[in-house]
């Protein structure tokens, strides 16, 4: 059985709107929504939470195999960590190759930072899995402190962009 919404279709229509015109607020909402999240759990207060949450997951509920699975969901696929962060690098390269705004090239080159350091964690996460030794889930936890600072300077400049 499937759900309703697992298949969309995507055609056009005569009212597009100019791809120029769209970058800019879309990924300024984006930014929004990322800082301004409505629980705790995702955007930059979520990698804080989850920075010293998997520290007692390591403790109380550790298997190998759930920190290896999450680090290949990590890689691989989902919406968190290096995969998304690929994504949304490219993203905003190719937003500064359309609009041409200087900012955007820095914005990527923290992205290129970002994704570097979320494919450490999941390899962190991935030798801990394997291991099964704390100090690996202690040190991404230390990046993942890192990150949640990195992707939301990142995302305060998207906000303050002017084109």
């Amino acid at each position: 059985m499937s759900s309703c919404n697992r298949m969309y279709s995507i055609s056009t229509s005569k009212n597009c709107t100019e791809i120029e015109k769209a970058i800019l607020p879309a990924m300024q909402r984006n930014a929004f929504e990322y800082l301004n999240p409505p629980i705790q759990n995702i955007g930059y207060k979520g990698i804080i939470k989850t920075a010293s949450e998997i520290k007692k997951w390591f403790q109380d509920k550790y298997t190998a195999t759930v920190f290896c699975t999450l680090a290949m969901l990590m890689e691989k696929g989902g919406t968190g960590g290096a995969l998304f962060r690929n994504l949304y690098r490219d993203f905003i390269k190719e937003s500064f190759e359309i609009l041409g705004i200087k900012e955007l090239e820095n914005i990527y080159s923290d992205f290129c930072v970002v994704a570097e350091q979320w494919t450490k964690v999941a390899s962190l996460f991935f030798k801990a899995g394997e291991s099964g030794e704390a100090r690996y889930i202690n040190e991404a936890s230390d990046i993942l402190q890192e990150l949640a600072l990195l992707e939301k300077e990142a995302m305060i400049k998207i906000i303050n962009l002017v084109k």
